[in-house]
């Protein structure tokens, strides 16, 4: 690279590691993803600092250990004054941006950045206005993805039963992203200034809930369940006897036969559904650097925050 390369960091929210083409899941498919992996450099080793979302990201962005920032959980005290990704390629002359579910103290990294858009409501600072108002034109943000739909009742927002959004990949907080993420970086092509561009999707997370072209990719296919701890409860703790009978009989809405296998099916085809609509927006992001003729200038960065079981245990 002759001149300074640009960064694009792009990070997914729960994606469990195994559930890749390249490392031989037998179902989802990946194949931009895959393609990255076989042009660059996997890091097989790599561990998340944490399993909850909002540390992680701090730990990406900050550099520090959670015992050095202090995010142990959603909340924790005032970053401010604590160093960010953005401030430092700032500093260095780079344009910066963070668009998608940041999910990590907005007041902490906007500042260093010349475009930052939350598109997802339950972050901290809740949903920038711009994606608030590309919903409301089309009449939809009511149907945005973790906003509870009445099918659910009170499971809803966090429903770990798999359904197709009723938003276009367009209207995804993924779409968006990937739109605003490609605007962002020709305005820095035809300004010649170099960047350093995050965008954060939000699914696999749950609800496991792609978009209908994603949902359909896993139309009828004899899906693989992984292991699971299917075994008896007699003389565990109360609670865990609990969880397990809210899991095996829970309120399956959209369910039928209402069994724990079934559930398990109906979440996994989402889950796969979820990591391929990521990977699609991947790919929208590669062909475009490829098309622009900045790709061998252009480092880009596929990571997640942290995992899921997707229907192991």
């Amino acid at each position: 690279m002759s001149k300074r390369p640009n960064i694009i960091l792009i990070l997914s929210d729960q994606h469990n590691a195994k559930v890749l083409g390249y490392k031989g899941h037998p179902d989802v498919k990946t194949p931009n993803l895959d393609r990255m992996a076989s042009e660059g450099v996997s890091f097989e080793n790599a561990i998340t600092q944490n399993p909850i979302c909002t540390p992680s990201r701090v730990c990406y962005f900050s550099g520090q250990y959670v015992h050095n920032h202090g995010y142990y959980g959603l909340s924790g005290p005032n970053p401010r004054g604590l160093p960010n990704l953005f401030g430092h390629f700032r500093k260095a002359g780079y344009r910066t941006s963070a668009i998608g579910k940041i999910h990590c103290p907005e007041y902490w990294i906007e500042d260093d950045t010349d475009l930052f858009h939350e598109t997802c409501n339950c972050s901290i600072g809740g949903r920038s206005a711009e994606y608030e108002s590309f919903l409301k034109k089309r009449g939809k943000l009511e149907l945005e993805d973790h906003i509870s739909l009445p099918e659910f009742g009170d499971r809803g927002l966090q429903s770990m039963e798999g359904r197709p959004s009723p938003l276009s990949f367009e209207e995804s907080q993924e779409g968006w992203a990937v739109n605003r993420t490609i605007q962002f970086i020709e305005e820095c092509v035809n300004d010649g200034i170099p960047f350093f561009s995050h965008i954060s999707l939000p699914r696999p997370h749950q609800c496991t809930s792609p978009c209908k072209e994603f949902w359909d990719l896993y139309e009828g296919k004899e899906l693989t369940l992984p292991p699971n701890a299917d075994y008896p409860m007699e003389g565990k703790s109360p609670l865990m006897i609990g969880n397990a009978k809210w899991w095996r009989t829970g309120n399956w809405a959209l369910l039928e036969p209402k069994t724990f296998e079934a559930a398990r099916l109906r979440k996994l085809r989402g889950y796969l559904g979820a990591v391929s609509q990521v990977d699609h927006a991947v790919g929208l992001i590669l062909d475009y650097i490829r098309k622009k003729n900045i790709a061998n200038n252009t480092i880009v960065i596929y990571a997640s925050d942290h995992g899921d079981y997707a229907t192991e245990h």
